[in-house]
């Protein structure tokens, strides 16, 4: 008994030395189009049916649309948050959507994993777009989840035809996201 635990104190040792004198790793930091790394957010899902909204007069709308897949994934509730020019302004939970209303030119969009267990909620994974928005328009961008078994999270981040975003938002619930305490 006790020579099986001074080997494996000694094994311990022996394979911990490469790690001596090395710095804890910082996690990458968010891009400017995102928000703050520390902030999560809880979502709250409505099921009733609804039907796409119209921007208001000067404004377009941004849909953020979460796809996991049918039947979902092993985990049904992946949550994503999105930012918009450098501030979180939502999240979706399962296959659901939000919308946000945005003054019409330039906007940097971020959507990103929001990690539930500690030894991972200082990753990110993240994807980025682009958009010029025009007054009275509406954007749909679909987030979709990809998972392998034993594999990192992706994220890819798609504008769609508005016929289908406008389909997924009279079928999917409809999320909204406020940020943790």
């Amino acid at each position: 008994m006790k020579v099986s635990h001074a080997l494996v104190a000694t094994g311990v040792f022996f394979f911990s030395i490469p790690l001596i004198g090395q710095k804890q790793s910082t996690p990458t930091p968010m891009p400017a189009a995102c928000g703050d790394l520390n902030v999560h957010m809880t979502v709250k899902l409505d099921p009733a049916p609804h039907t796409p909204q119209q921007p208001d007069t000067g404004k377009a709308l941004i849909y953020f649309i979460q796809d996991i897949g049918i039947p979902p994934l092993y985990r049904p509730d992946w949550t994503t948050r999105a930012g918009i020019d450098g501030k979180w302004v939502g999240a979706n939970q399962g296959n659901s959507y939000f919308f946000v209303p945005v003054d019409p030119g330039e906007h940097h969009l971020c959507v990103s994993y929001q990690w539930r267990f500690s030894p991972f909620s200082r990753l990110s994974t993240v994807e980025l777009a682009h958009l010029s928005a025009e007054a009275g328009k509406s954007y749909f961008y679909r987030v979709t989840i990809i998972h392998s078994e034993g594999g990192p999270v992706s994220l890819i981040l798609n504008l769609v035809d508005s016929d289908e975003g406008k389909h997924v938002v009279s079928t999917d619930p409809l999320a909204t996201a406020h940020i943790r305490k």
